[in-house]
């Protein structure tokens, strides 16, 4: 029972953490619990959500902030061998290579204006 309680404050952290809204439903649970069973702590399970949360937030790997992938047996043993480590983001979004281009562009404009205004 022990087991259960800490796997729904883990789902409730992942959720607060993500702004998600995973259930306690038994195939959510099912990770958690079993990886807790094999002596995981519950602070061993949330630090890998934060670690996870900070390198995916905002890009495309957001959509596997999941208890599936987080914490299925063989990532979740990867991923708690990276926390503690610095965080690599992978490439950026289109999305986010067009905001900072468009960025840069109106820098460059109000520059240009300035000097012609002068």
């Amino acid at each position: 029972m022990k087991n259960l309680d800490h796997a729904v404050s883990i789902i409730n952290y992942l959720n607060e953490v993500t702004g998600s809204r995973f259930r306690t439903a038994k195939i959510n649970m099912r990770f958690i619990i079993a990886r807790l069973e094999e002596g995981y702590s519950p602070d061993d399970l949330k630090a890998i959500i934060d670690h996870k949360a900070k390198e995916w937030a905002g890009g495309e790997m957001a959509m596997y902030l999941r208890p599936s992938t987080l914490f299925n047996q063989t990532k979740c043993a990867q991923y708690d061998g990276q926390v503690g480590q610095p965080i690599i983001r992978g490439p950026e979004t289109t999305q986010q290579t067009v905001a900072k281009i468009n960025d840069q562009a109106a820098r460059i404009a109000d520059n240009l204006e300035r000097r012609a205004n002068g």
